[in-house]
């Protein structure tokens, strides 16, 4: 097999694009699913904007953790890919669940919206904007819990009222102040974004639509749309906030939070989930003592444990300690029997008594546990250079070729101006000379 990992069966493609391909992939001492994200480096060399990208998510995701965002597990650099290892999520986008279902009770939408709101929230304390929340980028656990992916075109947010410029994200989801290219507040755009999920949820539509972009973003500048009748009050109120035309009087999150109809209780919506302490916080005497244990039966150390949780390194130190604590979670919930279950059976073709002590790394040579994107960069700067370099000879030999052709055009005029023809006339007089010269030796 091409692609190989350390600790990981790598099984079946379950997505491709044009530099990267994502593939299922199994932790072999956890028996967990994860996904693996696997990136071309020449290609991505060649594309600023896919590599912006890349660094932009990969920082996000270092920075964030919280259960209702998608894990980065770890981050492994070959000598032709990048391998990204993060959190499986088995039952899709939210998009398509409200295809397949519909449009959702309010008690359920508010579950989901809940989640949503905690995590950006979430994302907002540590100075992030999404900036691209869509119901493609919400996506739903095995316990259909949400799980917010793409921090790729994620805005860092220096104070409470730092100005972002850069317009970016979908247009049907976009604020107005975004699609007209102003400088805006990242946090208002999410709570926009946000708003429109919420619509989405309950209304099974978008609330802007027209014939083609440029007609939607200019419904979406004007801000006038409608609610169906079904929709209760309290839900009408607190869409009409989010998506407010003025930024000035658009909910904040902390608003959004203290609004009767988010503080429903329900039964039957998803769990509110509470945020553990954050992994890289943890110190050697809060690291679980039976998950430490499994893994120095299975050749790690604890030093080397405690120092990469500390140290936040991504590696596979701390990738299976995360997904050790995660199963021991997942096994606490009651849907958990039936997952496992599940997953055996779907996966009862792949050996499960394998040491990972004797599993030996098949990845390319030179690999190293973190992906260092400064590689990339030098690699294309390097490829700039070149051209820089290659321009700067061969202007340098037109001009050498230029110089030439006048040199040799002013030694052309100089000969000729050297090789001064006879006049017409000095040459009959010589004539007539030498006529004159003959006449008289014969006459002598």
């Amino acid at each position: 097999m091409e692609h190989q990992l350390k600790n990981y069966f790598v099984c079946e493609t379950i997505g491709e694009g044009a530099f990267a391909k994502v593939k299922i992939a199994r932790h072999i001492l956890s028996n967990t699913k994860v996904a693996v994200k696997i990136i071309d480096k020449k290609a991505y060399a060649q594309n600023s904007d896919s590599l912006n990208r890349l660094q932009i998510e990969l920082n996000a995701l270092k920075l964030i953790d919280h259960p209702n965002i998608v894990k980065l597990y770890e981050t492994v650099n070959t000598k032709k890919y990048f391998y990204i290892v993060t959190e499986y999520v088995a039952n899709g986008e939210l998009l398509t669940y409200i295809n397949e279902n519909g449009k959702m009770s309010e008690r359920k939408a508010r579950g989901f919206f809940k989640q949503i709101v905690d995590a950006i929230e979430h994302c907002h304390q540590l100075g992030v904007a999404h900036r691209d929340i869509k119901l493609e980028n919400l996506l739903l656990d095995a316990n259909n819990n949400i799980k917010i992916i793409d921090f790729g075109l994620a805005g860092e947010m220096k104070t409470d009222n730092w100005l972002c410029k850069t317009a970016c994200g979908s247009p049907s989801y976009s604020a107005p102040e975004v699609i007209q290219g102003k400088r805006y507040q990242g946090k208002k755009s999410d709570v926009w974004s946000m708003g429109v999920v919420l619509y989405a949820m309950v209304c099974a539509a978008l609330p802007f639509n027209g014939k083609n972009v440029r007609e939607i973003c200019e419904n979406i500048v004007i801000g006038e749309f409608s609610i169906p009748d079904d929709i209760s009050q309290s839900c009408k109120h607190l869409i009409r906030h989010m998506i407010e035309k003025d930024t000035r009087k658009r909910y904040t999150v902390s608003q959004i939070k203290l609004h009767p109809w988010f503080n429903e209780q329900d039964t039957d919506s998803p769990r509110f989930i509470e945020i553990p302490t954050p992994i890289k916080e943890l110190n050697h005497a809060q690291i679980d003592p039976m998950i430490l244990k499994q893994m120095e039966q299975a050749g790690f150390t604890a030093k080397q444990v405690a120092f990469s949780i500390q140290q936040q390194r991504f590696d596979s130190s701390t990738a299976t300690y995360r997904l050790l604590l995660d199963k021991r979670k997942n096994e606490n919930s009651p849907r958990s029997e039936r997952i496992v279950k599940t997953w055996k059976i779907q996966n009862s073709h792949l050996d499960t008594n394998i040491d990972i002590t004797n599993t030996i790394d098949l990845t390319d040579t030179e690999s190293s546990e973190e992906i260092d994107l400064d590689e990339i960069n030098e690699a294309q700067n390097k490829k700039m250079e070149k051209a820089k370099k290659e321009n700067q000879n061969q202007k340098n030999q037109n001009e050498n070729q230029k110089t030439n052709q006048n040199q040799n055009q002013k030694t052309n005029q100089k000969n000729q101006k050297s090789k001064k023809p006879i006049p017409e006339n000095k040459s009959k007089i010589k004539k007539q000379i030498k006529k004159i010269k003959n006449q008289k030796n014969q006459s002598n």
